[in-house]
């Protein structure tokens, strides 16, 4: 921040010249304590702990933080944070459903999704039942076992390689006429 300076006015005398020198040295002194200030906003919690604080920090840097309950945000270690502006987190970059329709008897099925991305992505798929979600793997047990080996009715499962998002139906037995919906999410690194 710039500092005042008085010039001596002609027209001032030296006692007047010397208090408004005294004015623009508390002026300054006024404005290097406010630009030191953390610029800051802090918001407590029900219990009066603080837990979030966003804004400009003591080192001069901008932040979001978020405590985990109990624990005050100005003063918790990272593994006390639930996030912080500072952690390379994941973030969502790509979101769509997808559809895949499997006919009687016991057939099994495929959809790719193709994500465009230089390498392989962080995925996760959810099977969507419209009033419910379940993430995949999914598998549906039924019948008896033998021995110690499950007997599946049907599983939803996926893969990723570098070009696309494979999702599929293995119909062990048979199954009605039915269409899947299949909800994606691709996962990209933030910069810090």
């Amino acid at each position: 921040m710039p500092e005042l300076s008085n010039i001596n006015i002609g027209a001032l005398t030296d006692d007047q010249n010397a208090k408004l020198d005294s004015i623009v040295k508390q002026l300054n002194e006024w404005a290097r304590t406010i630009s030191n200030e953390s610029n800051n906003t802090v918001s407590n919690d029900a219990a009066g702990t603080p837990r979030l604080v966003w804004g400009v920090q003591e080192d001069g840097t901008w932040a979001f933080k978020m405590s985990q309950s109990g624990n005050d945000v100005t003063t918790a270690a990272d593994d006390k944070l639930i996030m912080s502006s500072g952690f390379n987190m994941f973030k969502i970059v790509e979101t769509g459903t997808v559809n895949l329709t499997i006919t009687n008897p016991a057939t099994d099925g495929s959809v790719d999704i193709t994500h465009n991305r230089p390498t392989p992505p962080i995925v996760m798929v959810w099977l969507d039942f419209g009033t419910e979600l379940d993430i995949l793997p999914n598998l549906s047990i039924g019948g008896s076992g033998s021995g110690t080996f499950l007997n599946f009715e049907k599983a939803h499962t996926y893969f990723v390689d570098e070009t696309k998002i494979r999702i599929f139906y293995d119909a062990a037995s048979a199954v009605a006429t039915r269409t899947y919906t299949y909800r994606y999410y691709i996962l990209g690194e933030t910069s810090r």
